[in-house]
């Protein structure tokens, strides 16, 4: 059987708050994935300063084929990080795949004012900003932002199953931005209603390995009731697009 291309949209590597060191290399936490190409959320980002994160993340994906980073977002006016565009200009030399959003982690008020400048630019220059909720959390926060920033990127993953479709599908309806991870969404006839309602090109295969098991999303995007086309661009073509669509070369 031919193996399946993916780009895996959402992969965890790195070391949890204050723990060891992986025991494995990122190339080799790929391979396990069974990913020839990922954008890894590097665990550093939730309890590390970007001045710490960003050189860690940059080093990581230098030395593995197929990674992609990403930088943790904060607000730049206190000068904890470089503004958007002048980090954008960076971005394809150091593989980086866009922002990953976690102001909880940093005390930072859930309002879209707290990143106003950040958001425009990334807007501007369609950079995906990545959004992860757990559990049975709301939404207002985000669709707040999009109301702010409507053609805002937002590459979202959920951990938790049925029932979410209760809020992520009008949330999806309401901002064409929005793109889905499917690791987490594991339902009978999932993928084939999601496609129906809102296309293929809005949802990205994803593992969230080693949290969970990759062949579970690889075996229900191949097995669902859709053409080849729709399943090689969730397999690997919307992510693609996404990295792809970075303005940093007009800077």
């Amino acid at each position: 059987m031919e193996k399946i291309q993916v780009f895996d949209a959402r992969m965890l590597y790195g070391r949890p708050y204050l723990g060891a060191e992986p025991e494995l290399t990122l190339a080799e936490t790929m391979r396990d994935a069974e990913a020839e190409r990922a954008v890894v959320v590097h665990r550093e980002m939730g309890w590390l300063p970007p001045c710490r994160t960003m050189p860690m993340v940059a080093e990581r994906t230098a030395k593995t084929e197929g990674a992609y980073g990403l930088y943790l977002l904060l607000p730049t006016q206190p000068g904890e990080m470089p503004p958007v565009e002048e980090l954008a200009k960076t971005f394809k030399r150091d593989k980086i795949a866009g922002f990953y959003l976690y102001q909880e982690s940093f005390n930072v008020p859930y309002h879209p004012t707290m990143f106003r400048d950040e958001f425009t630019a990334c807007e501007k220059l369609s950079i995906p900003i990545f959004y992860h909720r757990d559990g049975k959390n709301s939404f207002e926060y985000l669709a707040e932002i999009m109301e702010r920033h409507p053609k805002l990127k937002v590459v979202l993953s959920v951990n938790e199953e049925w029932p979410n479709a209760r809020k992520i599908y009008p949330l999806m309806k309401a901002y064409p931005g929005i793109s889905l991870c499917l690791s987490e969404h594991v339902w009978m006839g999932a993928i084939e209603d999601l496609v129906e309602k809102f296309g293929s090109k809005r949802l990205l295969y994803s593992s969230s390995y080693p949290a969970r098991y990759p062949g579970g999303t690889v075996m229900m995007v191949a097995a669902a009731n859709i053409t080849q086309e729709d399943k090689q661009n969730i397999f690997y073509k919307n992510m693609e697009a996404l990295i792809g669509g970075i303005a940093c070369d007009s800077l």
